[in-house]
This record gives structure tokens, C-alpha cells and sequence, in this order.
């Protein structure tokens, strides 16, 4: 019996059903399954981003470099690195700098002195 409150008290009478399982949901079934899914590392990014507005879902990681920062991706692929504050993420206002992103830049800009356009040599 539970207790509902002061002087209230529920009382089951009466036989309850066997919920039926599904041969799906059985143990080896789903030892199985999940078995499957661990032995390769990560997740694929269809199962990360599916449901019925995908573009309202993110997926948080560590950014390499700098564990104080972290990185949003969004469905299509963008990433934005920034900071969690007060349970809300925060983009970074300085983008930290890395080594490909460094020497993409500068060889940007030699192309831009140049006059060459991004993509030809």
C-alpha cells in the first residue's frame, strides 16, 4: 500500500496485466545493439541531429587547445566557440587562434596583395 497523504491510502485490487515486451526491447537485444554502437568511436551526426527541428539542436565539445573553451556545432556544420555562463552558451568575442587558421589567414591576405582570388594559385 502507499500513502497518499494524512489518512489517504491507495489500495491496488484486483489482478494487474503482464505488460507485454517487445522481442525488440528484450536484454540480448539490446546488449546487442548497443554493443554494435560502441565499438566504433563517435556518434554519426544523422542520429545527433534528428527530430523534428534539428536546427534547434547542438552538439558541445571541448575545444582542443584551450579545455576553458567549448564548441557548438549546429546541424549544418557551423561551429562557433565560446564559453557556458549562467547556463546559457556564449560566443567567444575573440576567436582563439590556431596554427591552420593562422596561416590561412596570411596566406589570404598575400593573395589579396597580390590580387588573386581565394581558390586560384
Amino acid at each position: 500500500m502507499a500513502k497518499l497523504g494524512p489518512g489517504v491510502q491507495l489500495v491496488k485490487v484486483g489482478r494487474t496485466a503482464k505488460p507485454e515486451v517487445r522481442k525488440a526491447d528484450t536484454t540480448t537485444v539490446l546488449v546487442r545493439k548497443l554493443a554494435k554502437a560502441l565499438s566504433k568511436p563517435g556518434i554519426d551526426r544523422s542520429v545527433v541531429f534528428s527530430g523534428p527541428d534539428p536546427s534547434k539542436v547542438y552538439a558541445f565539445s571541448v575545444y582542443p587547445s584551450d579545455p576553458t573553451l567549448i564548441v557548438r556545432e549546429s546541424f549544418d556544420g557551423t561551429r562557433v566557440v565560446g564559453r557556458f555562463v549562467d547556463g546559457k552558451f556564449r560566443a567567444s568575442t575573440r576567436a582563439p587562434k590556431t596554427a591552420n587558421t593562422a596561416s590561412a589567414s596570411r596566406t589570404d591576405a598575400r593573395r589579396k596583395a597580390r590580387g588573386v582570388r581565394a581558390g586560384r594559385s
